[in-house]
């Protein structure tokens, strides 16, 4: 059902805000997903956040590389 989907953006952004990379950008179903973040140049100079929204609520969190 289109009624039980939400609209889903998550996105990595560098340490003054600005977008670096959007994961994902479209409606979902509510459950667990995951999105590795492949692109190693994501890292490349200084503190790196991710933005994850749902509908019209949002959250930010630091994100760590994983060696």
């Amino acid at each position: 059902m289109e009624q039980d989907n939400s609209n889903v953006r998550l996105e990595i952004l560098n340490s003054e805000g600005t977008v670096i990379k959007t994961l994902v950008d479209n409606p979902h179903a509510k459950g667990i997903w995951k999105y590795p973040i492949t692109d190693a140049g994501v890292y490349n100079d200084g503190m790196r956040y991710m933005r994850l929204k749902i509908n019209e609520s949002y959250g930010v969190k630091r994100i760590l590389k994983d060696k």
